[in-house]
């Protein structure tokens, strides 16, 4: 009966206790060996408990909150001003004072990535804020265009 639960192939003597022999057991638990055995061959006897699961998206949020941490919320949180982001570039309390080579690379990314990414996106929320803006934002940018074009 090959597919056992005790592993049993084809002619092969099944486990004491398989359901395979015993098809009214109720179920089937493997032989262990008992205490004065484990004594003798330093094996545990002991069942150590299954790991636990968890869900796909919780195991997501544990992994989120130890790489990110707490963000603000869109919501209820203003966004900070540009200052403090040249601020914190400036002063780079990101890694330890005689970590020279961190803290140049950090200030390196904040002003040509961080800082003119954000003062863009910025702008661009300021812009579509109010139809006025947004509209009249359109209306340059097609005279612009009509201007280079000529």
């Amino acid at each position: 009966m090959r597919g056992c639960v005790c592993q049993a192939g084809a002619g092969q003597e099944h486990r004491a206790g398989c359901p395979a022999d015993n098809p009214t057991g109720a179920g089937w638990t493997p032989e262990t060996i008992s205490p004065t055995q484990a004594g003798e061959t330093g094996t545990s006897t002991e069942l150590l408990p299954a790991p636990e699961l968890l869900p796909v998206r919780v195991r997501a949020a544990r992994v989120w909150d130890v790489a990110v941490g707490q963000t603000p919320s869109p919501w209820s949180q203003a966004q900070p001003p540009m200052a403090d982001l040249v601020r914190y570039a400036q002063q780079a309390p990101w890694c330890a004072e005689d970590a020279e080579s961190w803290r140049r690379a950090g200030r390196v990314y904040q002003w040509t990535l961080s800082i003119p990414v954000s003062l863009v996106c910025y702008l661009l929320a300021w812009v579509v804020q109010r139809p006025a803006r947004l509209g009249l934002a359109g209306l340059l940018v097609g005279l612009v265009v009509l201007a280079v074009a000529r």
